[in-house]
């Protein structure tokens, strides 16, 4: 059921990332060597911070994701503009349907503070999976995440009017 399999050295350690078939990535550690520690004492696990906030490239080279910085002083229009985009192009089809119609029906109604909450929303977590369990309720979203526009999100998922969205809208100008 192995689709892909790489070994990649990263942090001292022989990282093997293996996707399954349904996409969904999961990473095991195994360790050079029988204590776990560095010659210095060291751990060399890495924390779940670093696993979590790190990717690795098809060499087996390390990358760390970037955090999010909210843009300062950007005007409303091209606010609306970006948000409209990266509704759409998630890499995930699921998320690029759910909040690429809630961005066509609602986006431009949302007032500066909530548009800013649907900025952090889509920006700051680095798993769309973790987005998406949010939005469907399969999960709980963490505290900060739990704003008024999360609660449209997760209405509007449940598409109680049954609303056709097998595509995505047009993008409007």
């Amino acid at each position: 059921m192995l689709r892909n399999c790489l070994k990649v050295r990263a942090i001292g350690l022989s990282v093997r990332s293996v996707v399954h078939t349904n996409s969904k990535r999961s990473l095991a550690f195994k360790i050079n060597n029988s204590t776990g520690k560095n010659r210095k004492g060291s751990s060399l696990l890495p924390t779940i911070q670093q696993v979590q906030r790190s990717r690795f490239t098809s060499d087996g080279s390390h990358i760390s994701i970037p955090r999010y910085v909210p843009r300062e002083n950007e005007p409303l229009q091209s606010k609306i503009s970006r948000l409209e985009y990266q509704s759409r192009k998630r890499g995930m089809l699921e998320n690029d349907l759910l909040l690429s119609t809630f961005a066509d029906k609602y986006l431009r109604n949302l007032t500066e503070e909530q548009l800013d909450m649907y900025d952090k929303l889509i920006n700051v977590p680095d798993n769309d999976w973790d987005l998406y369990d949010w939005l469907i309720e399969k999960k709980k979203a963490p505290e900060e995440f739990q704003t008024e526009v999360l609660q449209m999100l997760i209405k509007h998922s449940k598409n109680e009017e049954r609303e056709l969205r097998n595509a995505q809208p047009p993008l409007r100008h």
